[in-house]
């Protein structure tokens, strides 16, 4: 690329696609007919042009619009457990079954593991996550329209738990 190329858009363009292995190459524009059709479409001008009627080089998606942080459900046990760190606005009750709980649990970052009544280690995931588990699971395409029974054991042998598990999935397989 010689320096008369170097236009910011393109630059992004560049850094972004140097992370992978790939070959461009090049259609005459009568075989490719999908960039010829869209080449004849009127598009609006939704602000692409500056007053001086340049393309503006700023995109309105190459900003992050917003971060998010929540706290996962599991950082105090984590916390505990790696650390032996407690809260100081925990109560002593809420103390005393953080430190039962974890005898339960081990960490392996960025998991959570609990021993399940038979002795397996599964990944403990929240219920929101163990939802989603479970609609792969058991409503793709893939997974089958199974009973209750097999569509525990299914999530079970893939090595995840959640704390209402059985209950939510009896009711969603109903």
């Amino acid at each position: 690329m010689v320096k008369k190329d170097a236009k910011p858009r393109l630059l992004r363009w560049v850094l972004l696609l140097q992370e992978f292995d790939l070959e461009i190459s090049d259609k005459a524009g009568s075989e490719n007919v999908v960039a010829g059709h869209l080449s004849k479409l009127t598009i609006e001008d939704h602000g692409i042009h500056d007053k001086s009627g340049h393309i503006n080089e700023w995109l309105k998606d190459d900003r992050l619009m917003e971060v998010s942080s929540k706290t996962p459900w599991f950082a105090d046990l984590a916390n505990y457990i790696v650390s032996g760190f407690i809260p100081d606005e925990m109560e002593p009750r809420e103390r005393r079954k953080l430190r039962h709980d974890a005898k339960r649990y081990f960490w392996n970052d960025p998991h959570l593991f609990r021993k399940c009544g038979d002795g397996m280690f599964r990944i403990w995931v929240s219920r929101e996550e163990g939802l989603e588990i479970f609609d792969r699971v058991h409503n793709s395409a893939y997974g089958g329209h199974l009973a209750t029974s097999i569509t525990i054991a299914k999530i079970l042998q893939g090595g995840f738990y959640w704390a209402s598990m059985c209950k939510d999935i009896n009711y969603l397989v109903k």
